[in-house]
């Protein structure tokens, strides 16, 4: 079955390992989530996907539920879960739109760069606000476009241009999928196209595309080749995709069989900010990844020989890395880390939003033992309040 998230994603597709560079960083997240929402308790992840981050936080929570729209994702999510024999955690197939749970019965909800592939992104935050206890948090990565960096320059892309990607896979039926995308940092908005062809000897008789053909990995693989276009209209002509398709519809071994088009609206900064404000949500902050800030200082000591020596101290210090999120600056990160909360007053605060970006915060981080169960079982509290028909996890 095709994966979303990476084969070798530490915490889903294995457990995080200290020999792995790259695995110190992506704890160090985990651990970011798991201060930021402030309990051990029971926790919703949105759009769960293949189960990130559902499975990295399941072992410092008492319970866990992913929700995805995908039955796909679903099915490869619980595979996921029974290499990893959790039985404090569940995935369900659900829209984010209409949460099948009661008034107030997460202490905590997350969600990893999901929120902006919903149908109506404001419905889920809306959502998220509902079956959050007062006082909970909302804690999530969000995808940001206008960081993207350009190949050719390394710069950070401007708001006059647009790039589009395109790949070719194979997916599980042994169809050829062709997807190209197209971004625009000025509009926040990506399109992708998915064409599906059919034929024979697919690797062998397609000519020279200039694109990647990523045979094994599935139609559900990253896109590659990014292609800066001119920025006079940021609409983008769409030529490339016309031209390979073009390429594609010639060969007389291939022949279309489905088509589909998504137009996704992705946030700024400033745009998720104003969205969880008007969902309910104060408190609200939008920080960098910590993992970006852990990933050069691990690469150093990995460089010196000194990391293998600290693997006995791998989770300790991964959880103590992670406590300095509320000062990593998002304004260049491609997947910003926001966190708000669902104010303990009924009343909403009337104030207009601020956007504090994690650098020069004055709220600090508070200070506390590594997550355990046993403290999430102490710290768990049960919802009075019931919505009729709805049964309980």
């Amino acid at each position: 079955m095709p994966l979303q998230a990476p084969a070798d994603l530490a915490g889903v597709a294995r457990p995080h390992d200290p020999s792995r560079t790259g695995d110190w960083s992506s704890l160090a997240l985990v651990y970011a989530f798991v201060h930021a929402l402030e309990t051990h308790g029971r926790v919703l992840d949105i759009g769960s996907g293949d189960g990130w981050p559902a499975l990295p936080l399941a072992p410092y929570l008492q319970q866990v539920v992913g929700i995805d729209a995908s039955p796909r994702r679903t099915d490869v999510a619980n595979e996921n879960l029974r290499r990893f024999g959790y039985d404090h955690v569940q995935f369900r197939t659900a829209r984010g739109e209409k949460l099948p749970f009661r008034d107030r019965h997460f202490d905590g909800v997350v969600s990893g760069t999901a929120i902006e592939q919903a149908e109506s992104r404001e419905a889920v935050l809306a959502e998220a606000f509902r079956v959050l206890r007062p006082g909970g948090r909302f804690v999530a990565t969000f995808e940001n476009v206008a960081a993207e960096r350009w190949p050719s320059t390394g710069s950070t892309a401007s708001a006059d241009l647009v790039w589009e990607s395109d790949a070719l896979s194979v997916d599980e039926h042994g169809d050829l999928v062709y997807r190209y995308a197209v971004v625009s940092p000025q509009t926040l908005c990506e399109t992708e196209y998915r064409v599906v062809f059919t034929g024979k000897s697919l690797s062998t008789s397609l000519p020279s595309l200039g694109i990647p053909f990523n045979r094994p990995s599935g139609p559900d693989a990253p896109l590659a080749a990014l292609h800066e276009i001119d920025g006079e209209d940021p609409k983008v002509s769409g030529k490339r995709g016309i031209d390979v398709l073009d390429k594609l519809l010639a060969l007389p071994s291939l022949r279309s069989i489905a088509a589909q088009v998504c137009t996704v609206r992705h946030f700024s900064v400033k745009t998720i900010t104003q969205a969880l404000f008007d969902a309910g949500f104060r408190e609200i902050s939008v920080h960098g990844r910590v993992s970006r800030a852990v990933a050069p200082v691990v690469e150093d000591l990995a460089s010196r020989g000194v990391l293998s020596e600290l693997s006995d101290q791998f989770h300790p210090i991964c959880a103590s890395l992670a406590k300095q999120w509320p000062w990593t600056d998002a304004r260049d990160d491609r997947a910003p880390f926001v966190v708000a909360r669902r104010p303990a007053d009924r009343s909403k605060d009337k104030r207009s939003p601020r956007i504090p970006l994690g650098r020069g915060s004055s709220r600090r981080p508070e200070s506390g033992p590594k997550p355990s169960l046993a403290s999430a079982q102490d710290a768990t509290k049960e919802d009075e309040d019931h919505q009729d028909g709805t049964p309980d996890l």
